[in-house]
């Protein structure tokens, strides 16, 4: 079915606190996880203490600083931008929220999920879209100077787009700065980035076809905004409040001062002698930057809300304050003081704001683009609400086309008749948080957060019209349709059984209090499976519609999210503990066959034929091989720009709603060959490779490709491919190597076909190596100890250190001066004090100098 967040994640997701000021996460890098064993055992509940998902501009991705290399093709919507194993993108719809804009005179720029659009506003009250770009990731900010546009794209770095012909802007560059690209200013012939854990990141953009890093500044907190005046920068800088920075020389970047605001400095506006910060709960500081060595505050003012943008327009200051809207500020000098003059405030939340001309442009998220005219700021009025697209939560896939149950958009049809091509057919609100979707005939159930159900017709996919609804008690998330019966998991009200034999008048005939927070719900044949959160799974026998009884239930230790059943097994989506399943062919006694670890959440799953497609959130779409299930294996996995939530299968694609950025089309091509363990060493001889794999039939051999740093061509290593040995384990010496150099090995099966596909890649280097490079740790999962290795370029003072999952420090492995070259360090599963630590997700991370990279390793006892 489709996947679900428990209510604690859905109350916390709402509010725009979380969309800024939620703790720091190391996350877990985006790789294809080996299968695993053991499970978490743990009896602590995931609640809170487990990372739910947040808005892009929260989330914390770990640095992958070999990956600052530049591309000067522009993005192919069908090629593969995310990782990606035996899945081929096929498609994209790519809308989604506004989060970003900005604006050159009446010409306005701003983020519709992935796409930038661009929308000509020389007629307020009849704006005209002139044209868009599809880029790979959520629209995070953007800037424009001379013929383009700068978007920083989240974890996909800064992305350059010629904007010279509006009606067809094309990207012509990009390069990956290392973590994610929230905020983004362009002076001169650089453009400088907000590039969170990473710091300040400076490119070099005078050819913008071949943007070049220049030089980078890791500030001591996570860079969420910058503004640059001159050869200074100044970078909000969370809870380490104004940083500036001299970067009068880019390549040797230094921070001449800062002043620590009250709360988290999340974005910032320069104006003459004056740095305003937007600081979340404590509204704008405003900073005497005269003296740049010692900047003081002059003035503050505590808006009510929650500070998240600022822009400067005169002797005014406007505010995106969250929820309370968008507020005018008058700057009085001498002293300098500030005071609230006007606001104005929507539905929704203000997530950052624009002005030009006298008209204030604030981005809304799902709630799109509000236009304020603010020629007199004492009365802002709305002048204009531009439409973009919401969180696209749940999908639904029949005949010819999409369903998506797309947040305050309500239902969205979407025509896939063409995969490459997908396009909208038609929209249909229902109130303000559609959430779930199951199609059946010409009707689409809906289940919506803030009013239960609502039923609507289909038939004419242009024109999709609500016939029926039906309040439920709880918050509905999940729904199945079998029959004339439509089964709702309301979260904390459980179980309710609708009829919807009269389509126009859904009548409830029975329900059942499952004790937990029912997030999803699949039925077969007389039983109802429910995915209750904390409680695990219940089995309910809905023999009986008006007086369900539950006959079995399964604790899973973890967060159910998501849940799928065909015959006699169930499947059930288990959050941090991935995929798990069950045999149910007794109800009573419910018993689990085999798991699946997926590497991120795992929060819904759908089953077609003898694969499990998961909504795996930050790790993407995972295919599972089902068809035994007791020996389940991974064949597949795409990871998206954004947060995975729902997926569906039809024939031979896979379709996955991504939050951020719309809907995904894949093709599938699995092969039988699974990569357990991939690793690369350097000695005298060269570098050795080395890898295990769990099944060698239908292949004919393996071949080794090389690249080097900095450049995009693969050379082949292998001139004939490795044949399979009966083994499962292999090794290829790379002879050829050249000291200092950095490589990226890759690693391809071949099958009996002649088909070949990628099973995984690794880096290496002989002596100092051009960059810092963390490794994988080896092996992962371990249990009890694991080899991590690092290779330095010159000699620095490094800090090694094992977090947990919520980003607490478990042990630190090194800390002090190491020479440059190929360093290990093992851990042995316990923490500062020696004590063994639990099962579970771990990463680790190091700093050396002003660089850091983390990566996830999972211990499994």
């Amino acid at each position: 079915m489709f996947s679900k967040k428990p209510l604690w994640a859905n109350i916390i997701l709402t509010a725009i606190v979380l969309l800024f000021l939620s703790a720091p996460l190391i996350a877990a890098e985006r790789t294809a996880p080996a299968h695993t064993h053991s499970i978490n055992q743990s009896n602590t509940t995931i609640g809170p203490n487990i990372p739910p998902k947040l808005p892009s501009s929260t989330y914390s991705e770990p640095l992958d600083i070999t990956k600052g290399d530049s591309n000067t093709s522009a993005y192919n919507p069908l090629s593969s931008s995310g990782e990606s194993s035996n899945i081929s993108l096929a498609g994209r719809w790519g809308y989604g929220p506004c989060n970003a804009v900005t604006a050159y005179g009446n010409t306005v720029y701003l983020g519709n999920g992935a796409y930038m659009e661009i929308v000509d506003f020389s007629d307020h009250s009849s704006p005209v879209k002139k044209g868009e770009v599809l880029l790979p990731n959520v629209v995070e900010s953007i800037a424009i100077s001379g013929s383009y546009a700068y978007v920083a794209d989240y974890d996909d770095g800064l992305r350059i787009v010629d904007v010279s012909d509006p009606t067809n802007p094309v990207e012509v560059g990009h390069i990956n700065t290392g973590d994610l690209a929230l905020d983004v200013a362009v002076e001169g012939s650089f453009a400088y980035i907000a590039d969170k854990h990473n710091g300040i990141v400076i490119v070099d953009v005078s050819d913008p076809a071949n943007p070049v890093e220049a030089g980078h500044y890791d500030t001591s907190g996570m860079a969420y905004g910058v503004a640059v005046g001159g050869s200074y920068v100044y970078v909000a800088d969370y809870s380490d409040g104004l940083r500036i920075l001299d970067a009068s020389d880019p390549t040797a970047v230094y921070e001449l001062g800062y002043y620590d605001t009250e709360s988290n400095a999340l974005k910032v506006a320069v104006s003459g002698s004056y740095a305003f910060v937007a600081d979340s709960w404590d509204g704008i500081r405003a900073i005497d930057i005269s003296d740049l060595h010692h900047p003081t505050e002059a003035a503050f003012y505590d808006t009510n809300g929650i500070a998240v943008g600022v822009s400067v327009y005169g002797s005014y200051i406007y505010v995106a304050d969250g929820f309370h809207g968008v507020k005018a500020l008058e700057v009085q000098y001498s002293p300098l003081s500030l005071s609230e003059v006007g606001s104005y405030d929507v539905n929704g939340s203000s997530l950052s704001v624009v002005t030009s001309q006298s008209y204030a442009y604030a981005a809304y998220g799902g709630g799109g683009l509000e236009v304020f005219d603010i020629s007199n700021p004492t009365t802002i009025s709305e002048v204009y609400c531009y439409q973009t697209k919401d969180n696209s939560e749940n999908i639904a896939v029949s005949g010819s086309y999409a369903y998506v149950a797309a947040k305050s958009k309500g239902l969205i049809i979407i025509d896939i008749s063409d995969s490459a091509a997908p396009f909208e057919t038609g929209e249909c609100y229902t109130n303000g948080a559609a959430f779930d979707i199951a199609v059946s005939n010409s009707y689409a159930y809906v289940t919506d957060q803030n009013s239960g159900l609502f039923v609507i017709d289909i038939s004419d996919p242009y024109n999709p019209r609500v016939i029926g609804s039906r309040k439920t008690n709880g918050t509905a998330t999940g729904i199945a349709v079998s029959g004339n019966y439509a089964y709702i998991a309301d979260e904390t009200d459980g179980l309710r059984i609708i009829s919807v034999a009269d389509p126009t008048i859904p009548t409830e005939v029975g329900y059942y209090d499952t004790g937990g927070t029912a997030q999803d719900v699949a039925v077969n044949g007389s039983y109802a499976y429910i995915a209750d959160g904390n409680s695990g799974f219940r089995i309910i026998d809905i023999s009986n519609p008006d007086h369900p009884i539950e006959v079995g239930y399964y604790d899973t230790e973890g967060y159910s999210h998501g849940i799928a059943a065909n015959d006699s097994i169930v499947y059930v989506a288990d959050y941090q503990n991935g995929l798990l399943l069950f045999d149910v062919s007794n109800p009573a006694i419910p018993v689990m066959t085999d798991f699946y670890n997926t590497g991120s959440y795992a929060n819904g799953v759908t089953v077609d034929g003898p694969y499990a497609y998961v909504a795996d959130g930050y790790d993407g779409v995972r295919v599972i091989d089902v068809s035994d299930p007791d020996n389940i294996s991974e064949v597949g996995y795409y990871d998206t720009g954004d947060w995975v939530s729902g997926s569906a299968a039809l024939y031979s694609k896979i379709y996955a709603s991504d939050e951020g950025d719309g809907l995904y089309i894949f093709s599938l091509s699995p092969v039988s060959v699974m990569l357990q363990s991939l690793a690369a060493s350097p000695d005298e001889t060269g570098i050795h490779l080395r890898w295990a794999v769990s099944e060698e039939s239908g292949i004919s051999g393996f071949n080794i490709y090389r690249t080097a740093s900095g450049s995009s061509s693969k050379t082949m290593l292998t001139p004939n491919p490795i044949a399979p040995n009966g083994s499962h384990v292999y090794e290829f010496i790379d002879a050829t190597a050249k000291k200092g150099e950095n490589y990226v090995y890759s690693l391809t099966v071949v099958k009996s076909d002649g088909s070949e596909h990628e099973l995984g890649t690794i880096e290496s280097s002989l002596g100092a190596p051009r960059a810092l490079v963390l490794k994988q740790n080896f092996p992962n999962p371990f249990n009890p100890t694991t080899s991590i290795q690092f290779e330095l370029p010159e000699e620095s003072v490094v800090d090694l250190a094992v977090y947990d999952a919520n980003g607490r420090l478990v042990k630190r492995l090194a800390k002090g001066r190491c020479l440059a070259g190929l360093k290990t360090f093992d851990w042995n599963g316990c923490d500062s004090q020696g004590r063994p630590v639990p099962s579970g997700v771990y990463f680790y991370r190091l700093k050396a100098g002003k660089r850091i990279a983390s990566k996830k390793m999972i211990l499994l006892r």
